[in-house]
């Protein structure tokens, strides 16, 4: 797949790839933001059909244009690591593949997650990684949980947001410097 490219710029899309590693921002978002976010919601869809594999991890079927939807947002638990697990964070991944199309690996989300085994809402702005934004579709995502945790069915919508009113979000979001 080719895409416009100036002098030095890339030209095609598997340069642009990689994995989007939103650390705490999803987790931070899905409990301040998302609200704020809903008046200016312009479709939500919702991915029902989750199935977990021998493997634990949650996959469901949804044909979707990526370029339409900017966020998803999803609650789960994320169950507690062992005792003897690797320290940090607790990371998690999302997947998605195109229409008879494999894994998109490169692209992946990554964000951590807290496991504590209480469901916690997660917004995570896929329309920031080219990988989602650009495919014409896609056909199925998955969730990985982190390292030696398990993850309980997620809810899952998939938000078209209007970010052209970002501004007044982010006024009510940071306060006024004096």
């Amino acid at each position: 797949l080719l895409v416009p490219a100036g002098a030095g710029a890339p030209r095609r899309i598997e340069e642009f790839l990689g994995p989007l590693e939103l650390s705490a921002l999803a987790e931070r978002w899905g409990a301040e933001r998302a609200d704020l976010l809903n008046p200016r919601l312009e479709a939500r869809k919702t991915v029902d059909g989750w199935s977990r594999t021998a493997d634990g991890v949650w996959e469901a079927a949804v044909e979707v244009d990526g370029g339409a939807w900017n966020y998803l947002w999803t609650t789960t638990a994320c169950t507690p690591r062992p005792t003897d697990a690797e320290p940090g964070r607790p990371t998690a991944r999302l997947e998605f593949a195109p229409s008879g199309g494999n894994w998109d690996r490169e692209s992946a989300v990554r964000f951590w997650m807290r496991d504590d085994g209480r469901p916690r809402s997660y917004l995570i702005p896929v329309g920031c990684s080219p990988g989602w934004a650009w495919r014409k579709r896609i056909a199925r995502l998955r969730f990985t949980a982190p390292e030696g945790s398990s993850l309980g069915e997620p809810r899952v919508e998939l938000w078209s947001v209007d970010d052209a009113r970002r501004s007044e979000i982010e006024r009510r979001l940071v306060p006024p410097s004096r």
